[in-house]
């Protein structure tokens, strides 16, 4: 099986020598955890060797992405072939200011091709071969501002992208208490493989650490790894490495 690299040191060695290619990947984490960081170096490491690669955002700026990127790499700039950020909104977002003093959210979800109009045009013209969607949560909280049918939503974006035959990484953002591995409660059922990011602030200290809780087809690593955020991004250190707290 062609397994395409994570880019993160100390990572690939635990899952057989990268993600399979063509997976779906799920991304999970409290804020802070390094997601983000996770996802991005994914992608420009993979950038770097020639490999087209997409960020798609749907709720941060595009120039949120690109300043965070730059603060581990500084040159990401001259990348513009190989690696695009661009930002979708999906559903169709409106702004409803005849209900509320504040503007409320609403989303109208459109089950069908056409909700996908968009990021379609973008994977046919760019060609990426490597995919990162930022948040599943984002998605999951517009369509719950109108009841709309959240699940069916989720499972129709991952099934949409998973016919495009690209290996794709999802990020899911969880609180604090959470026991899902989803805040939508769905789409960690239906992706290929799930890594989970954990974070442990102790006063001035903080320990951070990553599992790897489902990855189909692989024989993956099953315990929880350090994990350390450097300069140049993000390394996986050997269980007896762990960090003394």
């Amino acid at each position: 099986m062609e397994r395409v690299s994570t880019g993160i040191k100390g990572f690939d060695e635990l899952m057989e020598g990268g993600i399979p290619k063509g997976f779906i990947i799920e991304v999970s984490g409290t804020a802070g955890t390094g997601k983000t960081l996770l996802c991005m170096q994914f992608l420009l490491k993979a950038a770097e060797k020639g490999k087209k690669c997409l960020y798609i955002t749907l709720d941060q700026p595009v120039e949120s992405i690109i300043a965070g990127a730059k603060q581990f790499w500084p040159k990401i700039d001259k990348l513009t072939d190989t690696l695009k950020v661009i930002r979708v909104y999906y559903p169709e977002v409106l702004f409803d200011r005849k209900k509320e003093a504040s503007v409320r959210l609403i989303a109208k979800a459109q089950l069908n091709p056409k909700a996908f109009e968009t990021l379609d045009k973008e994977l046919k013209s760019f060609g990426p071969e490597l995919i990162v969607v930022d948040s599943l949560s984002a998605l999951s909280d517009v369509l719950a501002y109108d009841g709309s049918p959240k699940r069916e939503v989720i499972a129709e974006l991952i099934e949409f992208l998973r016919s495009k035959k690209k290996t794709v990484l999802v990020v899911s953002e969880l609180s604090e208490d959470a026991k899902q591995l989803s805040r939508d409660g769905i789409s960690e059922f239906i992706v290929d493989g799930i890594i989970v990011l954990y974070y442990l602030g102790l006063g001035a200290r903080s320990t951070r650490t990553i599992a790897i809780r489902k990855m189909r087809e692989t024989n993956h690593g099953k315990d929880v790894y350090p994990m350390e955020i450097t300069k140049d991004g993000i390394i996986v250190k050997k269980s007896e490495e762990a960090y003394k707290v």
